[in-house]
Formats: structure tokens, C-alpha cells, sequence
């Protein structure tokens, strides 16, 4: 099965599944935002490169964990710098 089947992909207004949208749903929302970055990083490393990824044993029940996390983290920091140096330059 490809890591990008896995239902971390599938957006849903209802976040935690209990049948309505609160503002609960919202947190969680953000939370899956925040995470995508790290979560497509591991899905490439997963469907790419099955060999490295058995060996540092990277599986989908990673998604939206530390490691996401860092690497999200990482990636929205790169982000963020290079809009403000981009409005920095205007």
C-alpha cells in the first residue's frame, strides 16, 4: 500500500470524527497543517526509498509525530525567513 493511501491524506471538516465540526476540530486542523510538510518528506522516504526507511523502521503511524514535527518545523522556519527577507527586499 503507497503511504499517500493513507487516510492522513484525505481532508475532512470533522477532524476527530464525532459526527460535528467544534472548535476542537480547528486545533486538530491546524495540527494537520502544521505537520504536512514532515508528513510528505516521510511518505517519500516511504514509497522512494523502502530499504532506508525499513532500516530506520519509519512506518505511517509516524505521521504527525516528533519526527513530522521536526522536519515541519524545519520547513516553516525556511518559510517564514524567506518571506520576511522577501518583504524585507521590497
Amino acid at each position: 500500500m503507497s503511504a499517500w493511501a493513507h487516510p492522513r491524506w484525505r481532508f475532512v471538516m470533522d477532524m476527530n470524527g464525532d459526527g460535528s465540526v467544534t472548535i476542537t476540530d480547528v486545533w486538530k486542523l491546524l495540527g494537520w497543517v502544521f505537520h504536512l510538510p514532515g508528513d510528505a518528506v516521510l511518505a517519500l522516504v516511504l514509497n522512494n526509498a523502502p530499504g532506508p526507511a525499513r532500516y530506520l523502521e519509519l512506518s505511517v503511524g509516524q505521521y504527525g509525530g516528533l519526527l513530522t514535527g521536526v522536519i515541519s518545523f524545519a520547513v516553516w522556519s525556511i518559510i517564514l525567513m524567506l518571506v520576511v527577507l522577501s518583504i524585507d527586499d521590497s
